[in-house]
């Protein structure tokens, strides 16, 4: 187990939402930080208010199987939910309403992941398929997929785009991370991140994109630093056994700088960045909830405009809220 620094601060457990009636995958708060989407394997999507944490709304009736995902649009007028029926479905809301304006459809199998970009015109989506589409919003509601790329040879679990440039990150069942640019007009490879020894589930950027860090079936997280605007990444440091079995999800909160992992240990765990002499840097341990959901804790996100608040859901069908204290 990774040697823990003195930290003052504490996560306290703020409240338990019930509502989702099978394991919950996935959770995003709003731009705003005043809702949390929820997706479950139950089909359905809900959005909570943060206003007494009710349950403001329910997205189903479009999926047939598991929802995997939930990304909020920058705006948050808009939602998409990706989906293991193959398809992901956008969102818009109208009178307070969401309701289902779209089905990107061309996948072949599951999909594991969805992001839109920072200018809310673009959204990349990852599958069971070993590929990841890129779709650009058109007239009408409607989405045109520009690009199909292909270099992954396994499970593609995640898609997450660059805060500040305009370039892709997907992680792989294959052990790497790939990293995709559009030039010309053409989007193709720009490097492969090689470091892990087993899957790769997530992967999280720093507020300005200088850092990444990712996390996997190996129990590592890797540190990456940017070395260039097209996505070049150099390996910085590695912390090992910091979780002593998979970690599926980190987050890297922009307004605290602190990251959260969610685990198949059932904990939390917060980590800072510490840099050190001569470029040096690393990702130190600094606090722990232990027993954090009953089962595998699938996701953890912070909110982007509470200081120190937290989501996080698992295998127990519950959702967490937490506070930094």
């Amino acid at each position: 187990m990774a040697e823990t620094t003195e930290y003052t601060h504490q996560l306290r457990r703020l409240t338990t939402i019930e509502g989702h009636e099978d394991r919950v995958w996935h959770c995003a708060w709003s731009p705003t930080g005043n809702e949390l989407a929820t997706c479950s394997a139950d089909r359905s999507t809900k959005l909570w208010s943060r206003d007494g944490w009710a349950e403001r709304s329910i997205l189903e009736d479009v999926h047939d199987r598991t929802v995997r995902a939930v990304a909020w649009s920058p705006t948050g007028h808009n939602l998409a939910t990706a989906s293991f029926d193959a398809t992901v479905a956008v969102w818009q809301k109208e009178d307070g309403e969401f309701g289902c304006v779209s089905q990107l459809e061309g996948h072949e199998n599951e999909v594991k992941c969805v992001a839109w970009d920072k200018s809310g015109l673009l959204i990349a989506t990852c599958s069971r398929d070993k590929s990841v589409w890129v779709w650009e919003a058109m007239e009408d509601d409607e989405f045109e997929c520009v690009a199909v790329l292909h270099g992954h040879t396994q499970d593609v679990k995640m898609v997450a785009w660059h805060p500040q440039h305009s370039f892709l990150v997907s992680a792989s069942y294959d052990d790497t991370i790939r990293v995709w640019n559009e030039q010309d007009e053409e989007w193709g490879p720009a490097c492969t991140l090689t470091g892990h020894t087993s899957t790769v589930w997530s992967i999280a950027f720093d507020k300005m994109g200088e850092y990444m860090v990712s996390v996997g079936d190996d129990c590592a997280l890797l540190l990456w630093r940017l070395t260039s605007e097209q996505g070049n990444f150099e390996l910085v440091s590695q912390l090992q056994g910091a979780h002593p079995r998979v970690v599926y999800y980190v987050d890297w909160c922009p307004l605290t700088g602190l990251i959260a992992t969610a685990a198949g240990d059932d904990a939390i765990r917060l980590f800072k960045l510490e840099l050190e002499d001569e470029g040096g840097a690393k990702v130190v341990l600094v606090h722990t909830v232990e027993d954090a959901h009953s089962s595998d804790v699938n996701c953890v996100r912070w909110n982007p405009t509470v200081e120190g608040m937290l989501a996080s859901v698992g295998d127990d069908n519950k959702i967490s809220v937490w506070q930094l204290s």
